[in-house]
């Protein structure tokens, strides 16, 4: 399965996640110094974040077109450097490639270029602000499904 195309994140982070939500979840995993489980109160780590939370998309960072002539150019020269080493004339000039190499260069090069995965993600310009209450609802739904208290109250 390919990585997902899409990322979020704030800047300056350097793990970025699937979903927005999940930005959401380790900020406020982050701003909690407390070691009770789930977290403490919302309301006591909301207190700490600066809101609303700019969650940044991240975008796959694609090759460049040139990148598939610079791989072929490189095929090429390291493998007639190879074979001159070994097999060609030390007296006379290196051999030139021919046009059929230099199409099948460019073609591998191409279909490489075409599959990679590229690790590296952009900043898309995209930013979703989430606001507490957005987080909170948030957190109560996911303390639900876990079946756990959301202990989202400040109050005793």
């Amino acid at each position: 399965m390919k990585p997902s195309k899409k990322m979020y994140g704030l800047i300056g982070w350097e793990q970025l996640m699937p979903e927005i939500r999940d930005v959401v979840f380790r900020v406020l995993e982050d701003a909690d110094d407390s070691t009770k489980e789930p977290m403490a109160t919302f309301d006591t780590v909301a207190a700490k974040i600066i809101w609303p939370i700019r969650v940044v998309e991240f975008a796959r960072m694609e090759l460049d077109t040139h990148e598939a002539q610079y791989i072929a150019d490189r095929i090429i020269d390291n493998t007639y450097a190879v074979l001159d080493d070994e097999h060609g004339n030390p007296d006379a000039d290196p051999i030139e490639p021919t046009d059929k190499v230099k199409q099948a260069a460019i073609a591998f090069a191409n279909a490489v270029v075409e599959d990679y995965e590229v690790w590296g993600y952009m900043p898309t310009g995209f930013i979703e602000l989430i606001t507490q209450e957005q987080a909170k609802a948030w957190y109560e739904w996911d303390c639900k499904q876990k079946g756990i208290d959301g202990n989202t109250s400040t109050s005793s």
